[in-house]
């Protein structure tokens, strides 16, 4: 008897030693671990929206604690969160908010930090007594938290949205709305319909019409290049032709000049040859017939008289520029009678300068003569810019026989 009633009150006392030490271990748990540090930290909160105490804490979505104390204020009410892990270190600039989610799920309060942190704030520790509360969040810091999504009160919104009298009438205004948008949406199609079959029906002759007209324009494009070619050609030749023109006057001019000296020596054999009767005649004759040559040579050689071919120059040059300019009137301007009649003119004027350049030249020719040649009434000279004479009729060689006596 005695040996069980040991045996009975041995085993009261493990078991009772047995449950100290599961209770103590059940403590040391919920205080953190075994050996393990916490810290705490206060958040201010409006309203907590059923907050008990125990709730969890988590930070990025990681249960990291729990609310220890919930103490109601005048302007508010504060919480104590435990952050279980003293290696855990958050920024300053964190979101905290306290979350309820579904109709019967517990509520949490949610940490969520704005920024990142630096290597250097990595380094510190919550709970050391060198922590930074400008940087990281330290041991007993006290932070503002806002109220963060709730179901039942969205639910409630949406319920008395939902419960509207002027909801329901916007909602049937809109589907009424709706409905005759797509009637008009199905008749546009039918137009769209009828007006993509008309432009079928119309693309086959716009495309010939477009050809055609793509064939004339290319044709017409040819002939005015074909044309502007054959006028620049004209061009050019022409200003060559008066371009020879005016060089052969020039010549001209150097030969008259040649002509006077060769005349003057002839003067002073021929004034060697003559008797002493009919010298002074023949003199009078030679230094009429060598003024009327100078007149002539210095009336061809005056300024005036250059500034005039010049002129004339420019005119045929202006004339030509002008000419290729007006490609496009081309047709027109070929038609009119008058502008041919003035160009046969400017051609015949031309055609009369070479005709007395040939008379210059038989005048030169005339150095041959071995005797006198008696007064002739000084040339004529008309300058004009479309027309040039330089001999008239009246202007005649002598026969030589009526100089020797």
């Amino acid at each position: 008897m005695l040996r069980n009633r040991l045996i009975q009150e041995g085993s009261v006392g493990l078991f009772a030693l047995l449950g100290l030490i599961v209770f103590g271990g059940l403590i040391v748990w919920l205080r953190g671990g075994f050996g393990g540090k916490s810290y705490e930290i206060f958040v201010e909160f409006t309203d907590v929206s059923g907050v008990t105490l125990g709730v969890n804490v988590t930070y990025r979505g990681v249960q990291v604690g729990k609310v220890t104390q919930i103490k109601p204020s005048s302007n508010g009410v504060d919480l104590t969160l435990e952050i279980s892990s003293p290696d855990l270190i958050m920024p300053r600039e964190v979101e905290i908010t306290t979350n309820r989610y579904g109709l019967i799920g517990e509520t949490s309060v949610d940490i969520l930090p704005k920024v990142s942190l630096s290597s250097d704030a990595l380094s510190m520790s919550p709970i050391s007594p060198e922590c930074d509360s400008n940087i990281i969040i330290c041991a007993e810091d006290r932070i503002v938290g806002e109220l963060g999504l709730q179901l039942v009160p969205s639910l409630v919104r949406l319920a008395n949205l939902y419960g509207d009298q002027q909801f329901f009438d916007n909602l049937n205004n809109a589907a009424k709305g709706l409905s005759l948008a797509a009637k008009e949406i199905v008749e546009l199609s039918q137009e769209l319909t009828l007006l993509s079959s008309t432009v079928r029906q119309e693309i086959p002759a716009l495309s010939e019409n477009a050809s055609s007209l793509t064939k004339a324009v290319t044709e017409t494009s040819n002939q005015v290049t074909t044309l502007s070619r054959n006028l620049d050609n004209l061009v050019v030749e022409n200003q060559e032709n008066i371009t020879t023109t005016f060089n052969n006057l020039g010549e001209v001019s150097e030969e008259i000049k040649s002509l006077v000296i060769n005349l003057e020596a002839i003067a002073q054999k021929v004034d060697s040859g003559l008797d002493a009767a009919d010298t002074a005649q023949i003199m009078q004759d030679l230094e009429i017939l060598t003024a009327n040559l100078r007149s002539l040579s210095e009336t061809i050689s005056s300024p005036t008289n250059l500034v005039v071919l010049q002129e004339t120059l420019d005119s045929a040059r202006a004339t030509f520029a002008n000419a290729k300019k007006i490609t496009a009137d081309l047709d027109e301007l070929t038609g009119d009678p008058v502008f041919r009649n003035n160009f046969r003119n400017l051609v015949n004027g031309l055609n009369n300068l070479v005709s007395s350049t040939d008379d210059l030249d038989t005048l030169s020719s005339s150095n041959n003569i071995s005797f006198g040649i008696l007064p002739a009434p000084p040339p004529e000279l008309i300058f004009s810019q479309a027309h040039i004479s330089l001999f008239q009729p009246s202007g005649t060689f002598i026969d030589s026989q009526r100089i020797v006596k």
